[in-house]
């Protein structure tokens, strides 16, 4: 009897293994954030000029190769699908435990949502050094943000972890021209032109204010200056997003120098064939948007780089 019992046991969990190992597996090959954040986490010795950071709008928008060949800069993108401000910060605080401090962060503000978290994606979360995780677990608990049990246990297991790669193997299959992705300098890309709807139910734009604090304050601390900018998006996303103007005034309080917005949308500056969706440009839009930026901070940028700091 008892020695039944063990075989079962092992055989559940060799199927609870192996079963996760494919959907690790899979999760790589159809989700670029799982593949972009293991190379985040494992960087070592790097000496990058310039670090930008961000959610996807921003991983998806500026293009480091363009960036560098007209201002002559090294720069990489860190910016990270679904990265909130908390992410980015404990981005940097592992990063810089490995590699060299940048002289310039380029972060891509997304105001347009109200639902700014505090949570860690599970990858980052575990390849976390040990002094970050208790920087992390002193920012909930300074901010009142309840711990979360299935990011620090169960998300240990790889079947748990990947549970929702079936949902993003399904999008694969059933779109592959918009998630058919390629990787360069963090840059993620895909080359198809999506279509921008009609319409799109209203939201209210939002800010998570005490991570943006902390944040910026980390940066501060660390002598690194950022520069705050808005990315484009198409006017219907503009359109249904109530309130922003609120939200960036409120940023703008916190930061030394107000948000840089690009997002005076221009349909003859960004025509419907450099969009991916509504919010998210093809690798045609990404190298004319980082072109434009280039064009208009350039002066700016090497300044900074030249000098280190923000006056």
């Amino acid at each position: 009897m008892i020695k039944r019992l063990l075989i079962y046991i092992g055989l559940l969990a060799a199927i609870i293994y192996l079963s996760g190992k494919a959907l690790e597996y899979a999760a790589f090959a159809v989700d670029p954030n799982e593949p972009k954040v293991r190379q985040i986490m494992e960087m070592r010795d790097q000496n990058y000029d310039v670090m930008i950071m961000g959610n996807s709008i921003a991983m998806q928008g500026i293009n480091p190769q363009v960036l560098d060949s007209l201002l002559g800069s090294n720069s990489y993108n860190f910016a990270v699908g679904g990265a909130s401000m908390v992410e980015c910060e404990m981005f940097l605080r592992h990063y810089l435990i490995h590699n060299s401090k940048p002289r310039l962060i380029i972060i891509g503000m997304f105001v347009n949502d109200e639902a700014q978290s505090d949570r860690l994606r599970p990858t980052v979360y575990l390849s976390l050094e040990p002094e970050i995780k208790k920087a992390y677990a002193q920012y909930l608990k300074q901010h009142k943000v309840k711990r979360e049990l299935s990011l620090e246990l169960y998300n240990r297991i790889t079947l748990f972890r990947y549970r929702n790669t079936l949902e993003h193997v399904i999008k694969y299959m059933v779109d592959r021209g918009e998630r058919d992705f390629q990787i360069h300098k963090g840059f993620v890309y895909v080359t198809q032109v999506g279509v921008i709807p009609d319409s799109l139910r209203q939201h209210r734009a939002g800010l998570n204010r005490h991570a943006l604090v902390s944040y910026h304050e980390y940066c501060a601390a660390q002598g690194i200056p950022v520069l705050y900018i808005e990315l484009p998006n198409s006017d219907v996303y503009n359109a249904c997003t109530l309130g922003r103007e609120p939200v960036l005034e409120e940023i703008n309080e916190i930061i030394d120098r107000p948000v840089i917005s690009f997002n005076n949308y221009d349909p003859r500056l960004y025509p419907p064939e450099l969009w991916l969706g509504f919010n998210h440009f093809n690798l045609q839009g990404a190298n004319k948007f980082t072109a434009i930026l280039a064009a208009q901070l350039g002066d700016e940028i090497r300044r900074l780089l030249s000098q280190g700091k923000i006056n």
